[in-house]
């Protein structure tokens, strides 16, 4: 029987607090520690779900940083947005990995998340990020 006092916390709700709980845990590895063991994170190995249940995962995950991030108290750069995505997928055996690329025209730096080789999130994400060249995958 469950308790009628009981709270019951929507799932999306969840997923944000969740996603802000990655971005904190990034931002503080990023900033002590760089890139390096922030590979070494995603470096777990990693439990193949079906592909579909995999890719039914990437929009909600999407959706709760990009959320998490609104509320979050520090800048949040697209590394940050992109490696606390790919950190909450592969806990949930979703192989995405963290792209960082360059670009020299005007120099810029930009990270973003694939999975099977294509870009995860809008289409205007997959059109940015060809505009970079590849300089990284964790």
């Amino acid at each position: 029987m469950t308790d009628p006092t009981a709270v019951r916390v929507p799932r999306a709700a969840m997923r944000v607090a969740q996603a802000w709980g990655a971005l904190a845990l990034v931002h503080a590895v990023i900033g002590v520690a760089g890139l390096d063991r922030l590979g070494r994170l995603f470096a777990r190995p990693v439990r193949q779900p079906d592909a579909d249940v995999g890719r039914a995962l990437l929009a909600p995950t999407w959706h709760a940083v990009d959320r998490a991030q609104r509320v979050y108290p520090a800048r949040v750069a697209c590394l940050h947005r992109a490696a606390a995505t790919v950190y909450l997928l592969r806990r949930r055996g979703v192989p995405a990995q963290l792209v960082v690329g360059v670009r020299n025209t005007p120099f810029e730096t930009h990270a973003w998340v694939e999975l099977d080789g294509r870009v995860v999130g809008s289409d205007h994400d997959a059109e940015v990020a060809a505009s970079y060249a590849v300089v990284a995958r964790v």
